[in-house]
């Protein structure tokens, strides 16, 4: 599975290709994904997959975890597949290959009110691989 991580509104993006059966994704450095954004709980979700699906599961934060723009309840466990956003503090999970660049023209299009917070542009797209147990 490819995941993107846009974090702080565009400030940084990160590439991941996620081989194996669980991530855990928080502000935490001791998740697998670190999201280094003020407004996602320490562990905030999880990634897991079962067979031939994808599965995330709200933690139970207090800053809120949305897919597509639906609001997860905290303990919920919903399915996710390529194209769907994940929506954590001010920082976005993109599933699947090619979504970091959609991701990036609909950031483009926002107003941030602070555009030098937001100029994604000059992101940084680094890829990484990770393989989980």
């Amino acid at each position: 599975m490819k995941l993107c991580l846009i974090e702080n509104k565009g400030e940084k993006a990160w590439s991941f290709d996620v081989i194996g059966e669980a991530i855990s994704i928080g502000r935490s450095s001791d998740n697998d994904i670190q999201v280094r954004d003020r407004y996602v709980s320490h562990r905030h979700l999880i990634l897991w997959r079962k067979e031939s699906k994808y599965f995330l599961k709200n933690l139970g934060n207090k800053n809120g975890t949305a897919v597509n723009g639906f609001k997860i309840p905290p303990g919920t466990t919903v399915e996710v597949k390529r194209g769907d956003t994940i929506e954590i503090g001010l920082s976005i999970l993109c599933i699947g290959e090619g979504t970091s660049g959609d991701m990036f023209a609909f950031l483009e299009s926002l107003d941030f009110n602070n555009q030098e917070a937001c100029d994604t542009s000059t992101a940084l797209l680094e890829d990484t691989v990770y393989n989980f147990l």
